[in-house]
């Protein structure tokens, strides 16, 4: 069962001429860091198995096939597919022995301290699906339903289709100030949010963030989103991109424009994470060059009251 986390069609309109795009990959043991980004043709990317390709497309052809409309209903589509994907990949986390782990990772089983630290890293995945289970049986249940009130979301339209693609989930630990908003260690449930750097058929961008059910720690942090101007919104989301998600694909004619130097400043923000202690995102964190040139058109839509 084949799905697709962001549209093919979409991956299309920002490849380069090799039908290829850029995504991270990581290795824990690679000299210099961990993170780096690699080519991938646009038939491999993005998938992930979750619903087969006659439910995908069902399930979302009213994000996929027209206009996005900023409606409780699109940003609950949004929404739906990146828990999905989470939690199959996170079902995929814990399903795995050490030894396959660390194969995966290119690490040494042996080593102790490294077992360490893939078994704390299932240990968080295991406390992680016990939620995203929650919200996927609550969230499918809604859709059965066709009850979409529990969704919440705020949104920008962009006056293009952005470089850079990408669905995901966040735990938010820290606001955009560095102040803590959620404790991220404790046994407790975790309020989860999505975020979603798209296009759509008109072509037009939009950023969406989102989440299933009332939280407090989402919209706390969405209030100091709403302080930043809104000429600096793409450049903010972009490097929130570039630091939290493992599942973004950008334009080869986007990431080429950079020097050398610039892109390796681009792949350390691979391993910022929010929870890796406060920091306000506002700063630039070693990237002192614009990151995005695509711009936010009116005002943000949102059925959040903040």
């Amino acid at each position: 069962m084949r799905g697709h986390s962001v549209q093919k069609a979409l991956l299309k309109r920002i490849m380069g001429q090799d039908n290829k795009v850029y995504t991270p990959s990581f290795n824990l043991t690679r000299p210099g860091g961990p993170g780096r980004v690699r080519k991938m043709a646009v038939r491999n990317a993005s998938i992930f198995h979750g619903f087969c390709s006659k439910h995908d497309t069902n399930l979302f052809s009213a994000i996929e096939n027209s206009a996005f409309d900023y409606t409780v209903e699109h940003a609950f589509l949004l929404i739906y597919r990146s828990i999905a994907k989470e939690l199959f990949n996170k079902k995929k986390l814990v399903g795995l022995n050490v030894s396959d782990f660390a194969s995966e990772l290119s690490l040494d089983p042996r080593d102790i301290l490294m077992r360490e630290m893939l078994i704390e890293m299932q240990n968080r995945a295991r406390h992680d699906v016990r939620d995203l289970t929650d919200i996927y049986s609550n969230m499918s249940t809604a859709i059965t339903n066709e009850d979409y009130q529990g969704t919440y979301f705020y949104a920008y339209e962009l006056d293009r289709i952005p470089d850079i693609l990408c669905c995901g989930t966040i735990l938010l630990g820290y606001d955009l100030n560095g102040n803590t908003i959620q404790n991220l260690h404790h046994t407790g449930t975790i309020e989860i949010m999505t975020y979603s750097l798209l296009g759509d058929t008109d072509g037009h961008g939009f950023i969406v963030f989102g989440w299933y059910g009332e939280s407090f720690v989402n919209e706390t942090f969405i209030q100091t989103l709403e302080s930043i101007p809104y000429d600096a919104i793409p450049d903010t989301i972009t490097r929130f991109v570039l630091q939290h998600s493992e599942n973004y694909f950008a334009a080869p004619r986007w990431r080429d424009r950079f020097s050398e130097g610039q892109k390796s400043k681009l792949d350390n923000l691979l391993m910022r994470t929010m929870s890796s202690g406060p920091f306000p995102l506002t700063d630039r964190n070693g990237v002192d060059f614009p990151l995005a040139d695509w711009k936010v058109v009116g005002k943000e839509q949102t059925n959040v009251t903040l």
